[in-house]
């Protein structure tokens, strides 16, 4: 049933996948992975609601099934249901601390919702747990740039470059930053 169900989904038949997953789910309602794919059906379908469902279903049946639970806080932004989002990447980080996607999620949730501070501990965890990652650095500077603080923004590039990240857009983001206070020959 599941080669069938994949065949209807290469022929771009979702709702023929889905009825085959839902005879899955009545044949053996203990399997998370049947639950977790007509989850992720229901969602390319735009059936968000469905989609939730299900993948919560498959959460029930095996409460640590990492991709699960990111779906599911997935679907919660796409619905703008940003704490409920954040509870589930929550969750996936009690499972798996060094969860990069998750963490990345947090910083650009507590973003939108104008919580500059908790984003930046979430950055800050990601910058300790990988710290020769250039876009972690980015990140930072850009929410203290948006902020317009620019010390704080000079302090994180300068933490990248000490750390040794060498990339380009590091050093662009200085330059902008010396222009900003009219340091041109910095800029260049």
């Amino acid at each position: 049933l599941t080669f069938l169900s994949d065949l209807y989904i290469n022929q771009k038949e979702l709702n023929k996948a889905a009825e085959i997953y839902e005879k899955i789910i009545d044949i053996r309602k203990d399997n998370a992975y049947a639950y977790y794919n007509l989850g992720l059906i229901y969602g390319r379908l735009n059936l968000l609601d469905k989609a939730a469902s299900n993948i919560s279903k498959a959460l029930e049946v095996d409460e640590k099934y990492i991709d699960a639970q990111m779906i599911l806080g997935t679907i919660y932004e796409i619905e703008n249901k940003d704490i409920e989002a954040i509870d589930e990447y929550r969750k996936v980080l009690e499972i798996d601390a060094l969860n990069l996607e998750a963490r990345r999620r947090l910083v650009q949730i507590y973003n939108k919702l104008g919580e500059k501070n908790q984003a930046l501990i979430e950055n800050e965890e990601i910058i300790t747990l990988y710290p020769n990652m250039a876009e972690a650095y980015l990140r930072g500077f850009s929410i203290h740039v948006t902020s317009k603080e620019t010390t704080a923004a000079r302090e994180i590039l300068e933490r990248a470059i000490s750390a040794g990240v060498e990339d380009s857009m590091v050093y662009a983001s200085m330059g902008y930053l010396e222009g900003l206070h009219g340091n041109y020959e910095e800029t260049i």
